[in-house]
């Protein structure tokens, strides 16, 4: 997953960062034995419903009410980062982004770029998802009110605390309820003309 991808921050919605060894959430995974051409065709479907899911997010963002500084995003991003990697053990790719000539020199009147808005979207609806409802109104932050240096230091400040809170990374690590749930494991029949042991019971009480 390339660094700086929206994308990549787009499935979180669906069930949070990717555990150790996981393979891909969204979709139906690939029957075993499938051709490699399916597997690819599944791995293509799988970037483009996200690529849709990131681009969506990213119309949402607020236009700002004055100009974002560039050091001000940039610091945001920074923090993001740090505190994503400690979250997430390095699951998450780093959000990186370049404003190219699109900057007014240091400034940025355009709304919040989608490298970083679609992550800090994706991140606080997760936190609304874990089982502990105590992390999401500790770290909440509303997105829509991202229009301004001001509201990106507060909202950078709270990432910040994310970081360091231990508890809150021990259960961003963890499956979320019900999700990856395995199925009960069904007993073989027993043997013919062998009871099981309720049968047996049934069998004495009718004797």
């Amino acid at each position: 997953m390339p660094a700086g991808n929206p994308e990549g921050y787009a499935t979180m919605e669906g069930g949070g960062p990717p555990a150790p060894g996981a393979g891909p959430e969204p979709g139906m995974p690939p029957q075993a034995g499938a051709p490699p051409q399916d597997m690819q065709a599944a791995d293509v479907s799988m970037e483009e419903q996200a690529a849709m899911e990131a681009g969506a997010i990213a119309q949402t963002a607020p236009q700002p009410s004055k100009p974002f500084t560039l050091k001000t995003i940039d610091g945001l991003i920074k923090e993001f980062n740090g505190t994503m990697g400690k979250l997430s053990d390095g699951m998450l790719p780093d959000v990186s982004w370049d404003p190219g000539d699109q900057a007014d020199g240091k400034k940025w009147a355009n709304p919040l770029p989608a490298e970083i808005f679609v992550p800090l979207v994706a991140l606080n609806e997760y936190m609304g998802m874990l089982d502990d409802r105590s992390f999401a109104e500790k770290y909440s932050y509303d997105p829509g009110s991202l229009v301004n240096d001001t509201e990106l230091r507060k909202t950078q400040g709270t990432i910040k605390k994310m970081g360091k809170d231990k508890k809150l990374a021990k259960a961003f690590q963890e499956p979320l309820a019900g999700a990856g749930a395995a199925a009960p494991e069904m007993e073989p029949p027993p043997p013919p003309g062998e009871f099981g042991d309720d049968d047996e019971m049934l069998a004495q009480g009718l004797a």
